[in-house]
């Protein structure tokens, strides 16, 4: 299962289906009109070079008709936009981060809410056999974070754990022999805000606590192309664009 193949196959069937959508809820009729239009001023502007006052015409109606298909797009866009989130969000949890690897060092972090860091900024942590904490904690008082770095030992899902007062919370923390093959890697266990919780999903929200969220600050992760590297969402967005446009004569869509 290597990642960019598979991340090529998502960036593939989310263009297509983009495209399917874009067809039942958009306007295709005018869409085809304003692309017609479109093309007519591009050959009027190829063609009467010598004519500056009619260039310049041609030039604007251009501008006008590129704002029209924008606006027709409006409507295709927000039933895009909803779903689209929650693929992102499932594609980041496995392509945005790689477990460690045995030996491999990270930082956790621990963010503690602002009313009660002074109350809360001396929280231990423990860790399961897997992992061993290898420094004392760094407070950062100003951002009203501690910091931790831990080296992994075992390949497996192990635990952190923190004691904050009566509280005890926990965060997931991964190693593993093959980091390349695809895991779900959640770096951020969520406080209780919609967004928060929805885009790092991988564990549940942490109840109203004095902690905003516990972080494991992993690796990134890479796939290169041809001896480049990019964001995985720069790959995914663009093998989605170019099948939509591949796809376009045979699904008959105009864009």
């Amino acid at each position: 299962n290597h990642p960019l193949i598979l991340l090529l196959v998502c960036g593939t069937v989310v263009g297509l289906l983009m495209s399917l959508v874009f067809k039942y809820t958009s306007n295709q009729s005018a869409m085809a009109a304003v692309l017609d239009r479109s093309r007519g001023h591009f050959l009027a502007i190829k063609l009467f070079k010598d004519d500056l006052r009619g260039m310049f015409f041609s030039l604007g109606c251009v501008f006008y008709y590129i704002l029209l298909r924008l606006w027709y797009s409006v409507v295709p866009v927000m039933f895009l936009v909803v779903p689209l989130y929650f693929v992102m969000s499932q594609l980041f949890l496995r392509f945005e981060y790689r477990p460690l690897a045995i030996g491999e060092e990270c930082l956790v972090e621990l963010q503690i809410d602002g009313k009660s860091w002074d109350r809360n900024r001396d929280a231990t942590m423990r860790s399961d056999s897997g992992f061993t904490i290898e420094t004392e904690p760094l407070r950062d008082d100003n951002g009203q974070a501690i910091f931790w770095r831990v080296e992994a030992h075992e390949p497996g899902l192990s635990k952190l754990r923190w004691q904050l007062g009566d509280s005890t919370i926990d965060k997931e923390i991964i190693a593993a022999d093959d980091c390349n093959r695809l895991r779900e890697t959640g770096s951020r266990r969520p406080g209780t805000g919609w967004l928060d919780r929805t885009w790092h999903a991988a564990e549940p929200a942490l109840e109203p606590l004095p902690v905003r969220a516990a972080v494991v600050h992993y690796p990134l992760r890479e796939t290169p192309i041809f001896g480049f590297k990019f964001p995985w969402w720069v790959t995914f967005f663009a093998v989605s664009i170019i099948a939509a446009l591949l796809a376009q004569p045979l699904l008959k869509v105009r864009f």
